[in-house]
């Protein structure tokens, strides 16, 4: 019998996904989030994409791939994954940005400002897993992981050398070309990857033009690996921005002429260091050292705008062991160094700020019985900023601490139970920091607490997961467009006391062997639970969303998945008030097809098969009193033909 053994490990290298062993049944292993290779599990409740999965979806990028996934919302402003923000755990509005965690290999892709994490920066044909932790994370990983972590996990250089070249069209006239190639030695390792696409997409003035080049050197030490990352992206993109009600129900294509200059032009450089090395059979040192260069400008609302970003990040850490009666255990301790410049200067604005974070972790994995594990942790941190003469009066540090505590029981081999309480924290950007109601002395840090109950269930090939959780939060940081602000009405506010709560289910049955069944049903309760607005609904929160997919194998040569995706209603962001209709359910249909034979690839994709027309975002700006709607692009697709050498 062969089965797979899926291994997630959060911050690490990635590693071999598929494991077969001959006449074995073993349950599912999940290496769960503790930022080393350790096969110990955690009670972190953690998803994992494999590179299978993500070849069978025929997706393209990453918010293709994540929508629909178990407590994941997406906001996609214009439907190509370009601008896109993904959303957990009810945080799904202007400020989900800020409080879902986006590593790639452990590398933070978050920014200190506003602007969200650059998703299309990563390929997904670099990419070996995406690890989806679900609920608060701030012991292990600090800042903004709040909602959730999704640790993108790219692709280490190839046993044997290998070489592929690719080519796309699609709709809105799409053109992709790419290649990578891979070499793994006794010693030394390289991967080379490429692409560059050129797109139209759906709405008027809205070409995209999109570069990325990558590689990585591996090389093996004796008691240890070193690996040093090279890459460039550089991005050009027309904003067509939002449309009234009305210009929706005319042409929703068509750009708003307040939008019809603007642009954003950017280039990002990265270099990343990294080192594992064995201190004794027990202990091991790990880090990784990362510089990310940004430049842009571009114009919004038709004015010009220059923009940098500069973030030296340095995150070492001690992983040894703990041998207890009920077996081997973990303790990791480490420190994540950060110092970000960032500058944005147009006529209406100008910021030169810097900011400092330092942070202390402490995570104890500890088995109490063969069946009983415990896990304790706590991480202090403390952030500096220095706003320039933007930041007159702002407070200009702050500390905070957190802590976890977990436990992972055993009951059968099949069923395993989880029970988890991790602190959160966010602190400020450096944009909204500048952006607060007049005569405010700044924002509070944002703290909170999560608590997550939960089943696993494996056996046959088959999974299942049923999770209930609760996130409290205080002070929660967002943009409220009716308080008073630096320009009339709008500002950066710390909301009173709130509550989201939910449950997640998620399943995976293999019918047969060339037929599997995988889906998700999350349930949101998104409150208000303080404040003016006591009692209403969190806006642009989903109370249910659900995915259906099917995976059929129908003969040697050829493969179909479809999936069905639902989203429910939700008010529109930043109407607090719950004073106008909710946005209307969606249901949207997807469909791919792959081919293959020898060497040769085709894979075809169809989106949003009946054409279902709804705004993918819609935003309520009262100190307009006016709806901003974005639309989502109706049916498209794509295909790709690639060959391996």
């Amino acid at each position: 019998m062969k089965i797979r053994i899926a291994l997630a490990v959060a911050g690490a290298t990635a590693l071999p996904t598929t494991v077969v062993a001959e006449e074995v049944q073993l349950p599912q292993v999940v290496v769960s989030a503790t930022r080393s290779e350790s096969l110990l599990p955690t009670p972190a409740s953690i998803t994992v994409i494999d590179r299978e999965e993500i070849e069978t979806s025929g997706a393209d990028n990453l918010i293709t791939l994540l929508e629909g996934r178990g407590g994941i919302q997406i906001k996609d402003l214009y439907g190509d994954g370009s601008r896109a923000i993904i959303g957990m755990r009810g945080l799904n509005g202007g400020n989900a940005a800020a409080n879902t965690l986006i590593l790639v290999d452990g590398r933070r892709l978050n920014n200190a400002d506003l602007a969200a994490p650059d998703l299309s920066s990563v390929r997904l044909k670099d990419v070996e897993r995406v690890e989806i932790v679900q609920g608060s994370a701030g012991t292990l990983f600090g800042d903004q992981a709040v909602g959730g972590v999704i640790n993108i996990i790219t692709r280490a250089p190839a046993r044997a050398t290998t070489a592929q070249v690719a080519a796309s069209v699609g709709s809105f006239d799409l053109r992709r070309v790419a290649a990578s190639g891979s070499s793994q030695g006794e010693r030394v390792g390289l991967r080379l990857s490429g692409e560059y696409l050129e797109s139209d997409n759906f709405r008027d003035h809205n070409d995209r033009r999109y570069g990325n080049a990558l590689a990585r050197l591996d090389y093996r030490l004796n008691q240890g690996q070193l690996f040093a990352e090279a890459q460039h992206v550089t991005e050009r993109i027309s904003l067509p921005g939002s449309l009234t009600r009305d210009q929706l129900n005319s042409d929703r294509q068509q750009v708003d002429p307040a939008y019809a200059q603007d642009f954003d032009d950017q280039s990002t450089d990265l270099v990343r260091l990294g080192l594992n090395h064995s201190l004794s059979e027990q202990w091991q040192l790990e880090g990784e050292a990362s510089w990310r260069d940004s430049d842009g400008d571009g114009k919004l609302y038709g004015t010009p705008f220059t923009q940098s970003r500069r973030h030296l990040a340095l995150s070492p850490r001690l992983v040894g062991g703990l041998t207890t009666a009920g077996g081997e255990g973990l303790i990791t301790l480490g420190a994540d160094l950060d110092r970000i410049d960032y500058r944005f200067d147009s006529a209406y604005t100008a910021t030169d700020a810097e900011q400092q974070t330092n942070a202390l972790y402490l995570q104890t994995v500890v088995p109490i019985t063969a069946q009983l594990g415990l896990t304790v942790g706590g991480r202090t941190a403390e952030v500096k900023y220095d706003l320039g003469a933007a930041g007159a009066g702002v407070d200009e540090r702050d500390r905070v601490t957190v802590w976890e505590l977990g436990a992972r029981y055993t009951l059968t081999p099949e069923w395993t139970l989880l029970a988890r309480r991790d602190g959160n924290f966010r602190f400020a950007k450096l944009d909204e920091l500048t952006f607060v109601s007049p005569g405010s002395s700044g924002l509070d840090t944002q703290t909170g607490v999560s608590y997550e109950l939960g089943a696993e269930w494996a056996a046959g090939g088959h999974r299942a997961k049923l999770l209930a959780w609760r996130l409290d939060l205080d002070h929660e940081i967002d943009f409220d467009s009716t308080a008073p602000g630096p320009w009339g009405s709008g500002a950066n506010v710390n909301l009173e006391k709130t509550r989201r709560s939910g449950a997640i289910a998620e399943a995976e049955v293999a019918l047969n062997a060339k037929l599997r069944l995988n889906g998700a049903l999350s349930y949101t309760d998104p409150k208000m639970s303080g404040g003016p607005f006591s009692g209403k609904e969190i806006p642009f929160v989903a109370r249910v969303s659900s995915r259906l997919g099917a995976d059929w194998q129908f003969t040697d040569h050829w493969r179909l998945h479809g999936e069905w995706l639902h989203t429910g209603e939700r008010y529109q962001d930043s109407d607090y008030e719950n004073q106008l209709a909710k946005l209307d359910a969606v249901d949207e249909f997807n469909l791919a097809a792959h081919w293959e034979q020898g060497a040769w690839r085709v894979t075809g994709r169809i989106d949003n098969l009946t054409d279902e027309r709804y705004p993918s975002y819609a935003a309520w700006a009262g100190y307009s009193t006016v709806e901003r709607l974005y639309p989502a692009p109706g049916r498209h697709g794509s295909i790709t033909v690639s060959y391996t050498f």
